[in-house]
């Protein structure tokens, strides 16, 4: 079975840098070390965006970060890059109108398509929340055009929600919170 990590990233207003640290000894760590803890895939990720450069331009954002990431920290594993949702030192503030067309996140798309290198296997989708849809932080279609967009390309669209909160009622119900139709009991 394949394994993912995320591995996150932070903008410094000038330049990337990792923050995957090593525990023992200090110092950021390689793709050998995130390799050796069993990892097959990276997921190159920045809090939802807002560790991600923002300079309202998806493509050059985009660009930016396969030069400075992809091509620089994750050339040799395969990987997803972020798609990220809020501006550069803020979780309130989308990149996109999110009732849009989502330009920004396709210009984003398009910026990492650019120059990312082979081992460019999709997307993440970094708005973590599985109220999204139902809360009006994003609408189905954009993301059906990102997908779209992404699959076409014959790269995957990933998304991990994280569904339980505490303020809000029976948010451990999967089948509530998206519509869809329970799984079959594991016999």
């Amino acid at each position: 079975m394949a394994t993912f990590g995320l591995w996150y990233f932070k903008w410094n207003d000038s330049s990337y840098e990792s923050r995957l640290k090593l525990t023992l000894g200090g110092g950021t760590a390689t793709v050998q070390d995130f390799k050796n803890r069993g990892f097959d895939y990276a997921v190159a990720v920045g809090r939802g965006g807002e560790h991600i450069e923002y300079s309202g331009n998806g493509y050059h954002d985009g660009r930016n970060f396969a030069e400075k990431v992809l091509n620089e920290y994750l050339s040799n594993i395969p990987y997803y890059a972020t798609i990220p949702y809020y501006k550069y030192q803020s979780l309130s503030e989308p990149r996109d109108n999110p009732s849009g067309d989502g330009k920004y996140w396709s210009d984003w798309i398009d910026g990492i398509l650019s120059i990312a290198g082979s081992n460019l296997r999709g997307f993440y989708w970094s708005q973590e929340s599985a109220w999204m849809i139902h809360d009006g932080l994003i609408t189905l279609e954009i993301l059906e055009v990102l997908s779209t967009k992404i699959n076409d390309y014959g790269l995957k669209f990933i998304w991990i929600p994280h569904a339980r909160t505490k303020e809000r009622d029976n948010t451990d119900d999967i089948v509530r919170i998206t519509g869809a139709s329970p799984p079959e009991a594991i016999q």
